[in-house]
């Protein structure tokens, strides 16, 4: 199934991206949730022998815990996005509460795009969010953190759903460990053959300045 949050999308239109241009064979590898201890190690090792750089959407609460973790990520010239202090649930928080805890990150962390757990986000949430980051959705999700999945479907729906401008979602996390290091390899495989480039959020925002 190809995950797009459609209703996020009609109505948060000013500063989402969701997508890339359709007109150029770039995928826009993001990873979220950590860091983690042994699973961001182990990405980042797959990332720098595939000469791979990507977006980490991290958890406020992880790179307090993890700061040697957080600054491995950037010493390899990967970039990085708040995805909350405690993982939160929009629908699920008030608006201060969300807005707080998001703003939290920015003790221990800078950056200038953020991402929503599960994609959920209210509109109140946005309208406030919006005045400090680029929220950073996506249009197509690898599932490896679903018990029911296994590499080798992730890899098949990741082929499927994968075009010109993809924002793909990995998780690093416990629970997406052996799907996400089995997947991940032969997808970053698929993209060289088909002659996709990864990029991060960054080298889209720069694009679409110049545009």
């Amino acid at each position: 199934m190809l995950v797009r949050p459609y209703l996020i999308m009609n109505i948060f239109h000013d500063k989402v991206i969701w997508r890339g241009d359709r007109n150029d064979r770039i995928v826009y590898l993001t990873f979220d949730d950590g860091p983690t201890p042994h699973t961001t190690e182990a990405i980042l090792e797959i990332l720098e022998v595939k000469n791979v750089k990507a977006t980490f959407f991290c958890v406020g609460d992880n790179v307090r815990k993890y700061p040697h973790l957080y600054e491995t990520i950037t010493s390899f010239n990967h970039e990085t996005g708040n995805h909350t202090f405690h993982h939160l649930n929009g629908w699920k928080t008030s608006t201060n509460t969300y807005v707080e805890n998001v703003i939290a990150c920015e003790s221990f962390f800078q950056t200038p795009f953020f991402r929503p757990p599960y994609g959920k986000l209210t509109y109140s949430q946005y309208l406030q969010i919006k005045q400090r980051y680029l929220v950073v959705m996506w249009d197509t999700l690898s599932m490896d953190y679903a018990s029911t999945e296994t590499h080798v479907s992730c890899l098949k729906r990741l082929i499927r759903y994968t075009r010109f401008g993809s924002v793909v979602v990995f998780h690093d996390n416990v629970k997406s460990r052996a799907t996400l290091l089995k997947c991940l390899p032969a997808y970053l495989d698929f993209l060289k053959n088909e002659g996709y480039t990864c990029r991060t959020i960054t080298d889209f925002v720069i694009k679409k300045v110049h545009i």
